[in-house]
């Protein structure tokens, strides 16, 4: 009888979290690649609700966490946006060689979103209200304070 209640709580834990595909609501799950990601990075976090958008050959996610986090992620399970509003991001999202520069140079500062934009370059924003730009070696090319 333990084991069926806790089957039976281990499938509604998992069921399929409402999605909104074009306007209209469906019971779509996760590709498995934005499951593995979410269940690596914000394990501990419960997704509130996510959307799927549909833009010719571009297949998005938005998915949105319980504690107000947003990810936008791609459909290979990539995310092009993370934004905490104010909430640090897990340090585990955040590319090394990124990490290491900011613990470095910013010791006492916390990541607050993600961006990824065009030509491999990543935006980041920092606690104490900076931008940092990336480009995709990684290498700092712009600060906006």
């Amino acid at each position: 009888m333990k084991a069926k209640r806790l089957l039976i709580g281990l499938v509604l834990a998992v069921m399929p979290i409402v999605t909104m595909a074009d306007g209209k609501l469906s019971n779509k799950p996760l590709p498995e690649t934005i499951s593995t990601f979410l269940t690596t990075h914000f394990a501990d976090i419960k997704v509130a609700f996510h959307k799927e958008k549909n833009r010719l050959s571009d297949e998005r996610y938005n998915i949105h966490l319980m504690n107000g986090i947003d990810i936008e992620m791609d459909r290979n399970g990539n995310w092009t946006e993370i934004d905490g509003h104010k909430n640090a991001l897990p340090s585990s999202v955040i590319p090394e060689k990124i990490q290491k520069f900011i613990s470095e140079n910013y010791p006492n500062q916390t990541v607050f979103s993600l961006d990824r934009k065009d030509r491999g370059r990543i935006e980041v924003k920092l606690s104490n209200g900076w931008e940092l730009l990336f480009d995709k070696n990684f290498q700092l090319i712009n600060i906006d304070d």
